[in-house]
């Protein structure tokens, strides 16, 4: 029967570890479906068919300004305005990528930009528009031409001087150079929620439990969930079931991390309540199991279709939070249910040290023994 139960928890362990990898290796990455352009509202409510018809009748086609700052500590010289004459003309010749309309500064004797330097002589700033429609990536995609046009003009890349170097200097900001920023620093902010919400748990578990093994545990078990959620998440977007912005996954790390620690806690403290009371971890576990499995799962089942109710709402960002909370809760169930008790199994009472839970009768041998040495 232990052999049986051994066996069970290796097997278990085996499909986990089968599972991650083909979906890992055979389905896209959730981060590379995002799609943070998601309109709020359907197009059949009021304030979007008001919207539209301002839109129409009221057309805005300022764009989306991007301001090229152009700066020399000791003060621009002839030779800057010059080369700025000259990257405007190659943008009135050769439009960039979603540009709407540059100021043609070319056409401007040079005596006039001479005046609209800034009152210290260091600073000038050219005025770009993009595109108001298109999306941070379309903006950037501009910039970076723009910066490989300057470099040919200038022969250096004056996007990438300090500073205080006394070179000419560039740096795209205004509301294009913003949105730009911006985006790129969400897209990593799944990955540096991650790494906190890691530390932070791992902090409280060691706190918690005195012990440098059981942590890794509930965070393997997360791992693991958020491993195999994913990649499913990935592969529903591509197929044009759900769409989810970069918030929304972000989020859900979190989320999975707080359910799945606090699903993992159950079982951990039951399991160490057996196991003062069973010499044999593996009915240790699987007493445990049967005290819990049922409050992880019709938890994990209640968050579940709370979330899912979520479907029902019209607001596209909260509507489109369902699917990837559900989904990842559900896993996280799971997980619970199965990786968690397989670990725990193969660990066994190793997993409380140095603080390791024993019976009476095993700490009666424990002292015996080290009276005789």
């Amino acid at each position: 029967m232990r052999l049986l139960a051994k066996k069970a928890a290796w097997i278990t362990l085996g499909i986990w570890i089968l599972a991650i990898i083909s979906f890992q290796l055979l389905l896209p990455a959730s981060g590379d479906y995002t799609d943070d352009t998601v309109e709020p509202l359907p197009s059949d409510q009021p304030s979007i068919q008001a919207a539209a018809t301002m839109e129409e009748y009221f057309p805005n086609s300022d764009g989306l300004p991007g301001l090229i700052t152009w700066y020399r500590e000791s003060g621009l010289e002839e030779e800057d305005i010059t080369a700025i004459q000259e990257l405007s003309q190659s943008l009135t010749d050769n439009e960039l990528n979603a540009q709407e309309m540059a100021v043609p500064y070319q056409e401007i004797p040079l005596p006039a930009l001479q005046e609209m330097i800034s009152e210290d002589g260091t600073t000038f700033i050219q005025a770009i528009l993009f595109k108001s429609n298109v999306t941070a990536d379309e903006t950037k995609a501009g910039l970076t031409e723009l910066e490989e046009r300057a470099s040919d003009i200038l022969g250096e890349n004056p996007f990438e001087q300090a500073l205080d170097s006394n070179e000419l200097v560039t740096r795209a900001t205004g509301p294009a150079g913003i949105s730009v920023d911006a985006t790129e620093l969400f897209a990593d902010a799944d990955v540096s929620l991650l790494i906190g919400t890691v530390l932070l748990v791992l902090v409280f578990l060691l706190i918690i439990y005195r012990s440098p093994i059981l942590p890794l545990v509930p965070l393997l078990a997360v791992g693991a969930a958020y491993a195999v959620a994913t990649p499913i998440l990935g592969w529903m977007a591509k197929s044009g079931i759900i769409s989810y912005d970069s918030q929304g996954i972000a989020i859900m790390t979190v989320l999975l991390f707080g359910a799945g620690t606090d699903y993992c806690l159950f079982l951990i403290a039951r399991f160490r309540l057996f196991l003062y009371e069973e010499q044999n971890r593996l009915k240790a576990i699987r007493l445990a199991l049967s005290d819990t499995a049922g409050v992880i799962g019709v938890s994990g089942l209640t968050v579940v279709s709370a979330l899912m109710a979520l479907l029902v709402s019209q607001y596209g960002t909260i509507h489109n939070f369902a699917v990837p909370f559900g989904l990842s809760i559900f896993v996280m169930m799971i997980s619970s249910l199965t990786l968690v008790p397989a670990l725990l199994s193969l660990i066994g009472r190793t997993a409380f040290y140095p603080f390791v839970p024993r019976t009476e009768e095993m700490e009666h041998k424990r002292a015996k023994k080290k009276k005789k040495k």
